[in-house]
Parts: structure tokens; C-alpha cells; sequence
């Protein structure tokens, strides 16, 4: 299971988004993107994960009360054959 995003707080992992999350075809999202990535597809999701988001998505995550969030993301690859 690949997973796209990993948020870690007080060194602890507080959550992930993975193929549960974008491969879901549920309505209900319980992962830490908070609905981004929710049953886009991998390869979407993969592109949704900009700094942008990380940062917006790290705020959250501070103001719900977590400290020096830490957001490890899979490395976005750029396509060969656009």
C-alpha cells in the first residue's frame, strides 16, 4: 500500500494518507488529508500533494492542537511521456 502522505507530531506518527484514502470509493474520509486525496486515484492524488497543500494541511493540524508537525510526502515524479 503506497502511502502519499505521513504527518508525524511530537515524534509520533498522528496519521497517513494511502491507498485506503485514494483508491476509496466510500464517502466518508478518515485520513489525514482531510478529504483532498479522497478516491481521486493515485495518480491525482500523487498530483494534489504540492507544497501548497502540505502547508494548508499543517496548519490544520497545528491549530487542532499538534506541535512541530512534520509532513512526509512521496516525491512527486515528473512524467516522461506527458
Amino acid at each position: 500500500m503506497t502511502t502519499l502522505l505521513t504527518a508525524r507530531a511530537d515524534g509520533r506518527v498522528i496519521g497517513r494518507c494511502n491507498q485506503s484514502c485514494y483508491a476509496s470509493t466510500g464517502r466518508r474520509c478518515q485520513c489525514i488529508c482531510d478529504g483532498a486525496n479522497h478516491g481521486l486515484g493515485f495518480r491525482q492524488a500523487l498530483n494534489r500533494n504540492t507544497k501548497e497543500n502540505r502547508d494548508a494541511l499543517r496548519v490544520r493540524l497545528e491549530l487542532r492542537g499538534h506541535q512541530d508537525v512534520q509532513l512526509d510526502a512521496l516525491p512527486r515524479q515528473l512524467e516522461l511521456f506527458p
